[in-house]
């Protein structure tokens, strides 16, 4: 899911979406264009089975458009990964769950 977050003062474009859902291909990837003019801002986050993954945080980011568009972002679970984003890329690194968390997942999930 991707939010557009234009500021006060910003023209969105006409029959722009705010909220975009979009959905990966066999290899986890999903592409976005954005409108013109890109938001000030914008929020990605990633919908996993929470029962198999782990996930940095709350799978989420919220970031300057700019910087995405720049230098990209990673959000990785896996703190021995070791990636570098391409421009314009948000990479969400997520890890299965080891054994004790599938174990201890029914009875932590809330």
């Amino acid at each position: 899911m991707v939010t557009l977050l234009y500021e006060k003062g910003q023209t969105p474009p006409p029959n722009y979406h705010a909220s975009v859902t979009l959905e990966t291909d066999s290899n986890g990837n999903a592409q976005l264009s954005l409108p013109e003019p890109a938001p000030e801002h914008l929020a990605a986050k990633v919908l996993i089975d929470w029962g198999r993954w782990n996930c940095a945080g709350d799978c989420g980011v919220l970031a300057a458009t700019q910087d995405v568009i720049q230098k990209g972002m990673v959000e990785s679970a896996a703190p021995s990964f070791a990636a570098e984003p391409t421009p314009g890329e948000i990479l969400f690194v997520v890890r299965p769950l080891s054994l004790w968390e599938r174990i201890l997942y029914p009875f932590v999930k809330g």
